[in-house]
């Protein structure tokens, strides 16, 4: 399966999911995410967070940001159902007019062209009452506002970044959203299905087949969410809170680990009734260390909500925002 492909499936993925933030940092599979960071001169991060410029403990994200054809794109999905098109704009002008013999001055509201700050979803409703209308912001705008303050953030590790050029995308679902009185790919506004033809059409022939390091390094150092994986499967995103990994041995001995030195922590129960868990511990610089664990917790801040997780009922836990500490 091509890169493309791989990529269409993530994205169709996303395109299916409803507005509620919580639920979409869970909508990309992350062995998609693992199996195409680097292939043909692309690669991609999917969920990607920075600190948010003013406000503490909050984020701003992005989908997916790609590095290929010699370029960066930003690129946001959307899943609105129905017609999206950019509202009317008018005016307030005063006008002469004229009633047998007397001339008078009148205001008139006309015209003046489209607001594309902002779109509007309209929408038929599902049984047959009345067609609804929604007006949002321009995720194009959100998704410009997110690249500013990226190139922010990476010049902090090579200052290179706050002169490249970054380009945005927003892809729409290509079986719910008629986009047509928008659509641009010059403007990077398209479905799903083009995000390919958008970076195509961006191709920079001088770095196309020839990645440049520093970019590539930079963009590795964006956080994404922290995940818990839990023995029910369940899949949480979040902050962790605490700065080092605490856990005791069967020994009697308290260990900590700074998470930002953390990959991966995997949680291997040895039985029901064990008094103790196998816990393997993936360092960033590739090692890992393996320990007998008998008590452990997580302490995950997840949207505002603070959530504490026993080892003993997670299977795993990915760390992602280790550059962050």
């Amino acid at each position: 399966m091509s890169i493309w492909q791989r990529l269409n499936r993530v994205f169709d993925a996303l395109s299916n999911i409803e507005l509620d933030e919580v639920s979409r940092y869970g909508a990309i599979g992350e062995e998609y995410a693992q199996s195409i960071l680097s292939e043909d001169n692309c690669y991609t991060f999917i969920n990607r967070i920075i600190p948010h410029p003013q406000k503490k403990t909050v984020f701003l994200e992005i989908d997916t940001i790609i590095y290929a054809e010699g370029n960066v794109f930003c690129v946001e999905i959307k899943n609105y159902k129905g017609k999206i098109y950019f509202p009317e704009r008018y005016k307030t002008i005063e006008v002469e007019k004229k009633f047998l013999f007397w001339k008078y001055s009148t205001v008139e509201s006309v015209f003046d062209g489209y607001d594309d700050s902002k779109i509007v979803k309209e929408k038929e409703g599902n049984y047959g009452e009345g067609v609804f209308y929604m007006e949002f912001s321009n995720p194009l705008k959100k998704t410009k506002y997110f690249i500013y303050h990226l190139k922010q953030y990476l010049s902090k590790f090579d200052s290179r970044f706050s002169h490249l050029y970054i380009i945005p995308i927003v892809g729409f679902s290509d079986t719910e959203s008629d986009i047509s009185a928008i659509h641009s790919v010059k403007n990077g506004m398209v479905y799903v299905s083009e995000i390919q033809e958008v970076i195509k059409y961006y191709r920079n022939e001088k770095f196309a087949n020839s990645p440049s390091t520093w970019i590539v390094n930079g963009l590795k150092k964006i956080p994404s969410w922290d995940i818990i994986l839990t023995r029910k499967n369940e899949r949480l995103y979040g902050i962790i809170i605490d700065d080092e990994f605490k856990f005791k041995t069967i020994d009697g001995i308290q260990h900590g680990i700074p998470y930002n030195d953390i990959v991966s922590i995997f949680v291997d129960r040895t039985g029901l009734l064990s008094a103790y868990d196998e816990i393997k511990v993936l360092s960033a610089d590739g090692k890992s260390n393996t320990f007998s664990c008998v008590d452990g917790q997580v302490n995950l801040d997840r949207f505002g909500e603070h959530q504490i997780h026993k080892l003993r009922n997670i299977n795993q836990i990915r760390v992602g925002t280790g550059s962050l500490r």
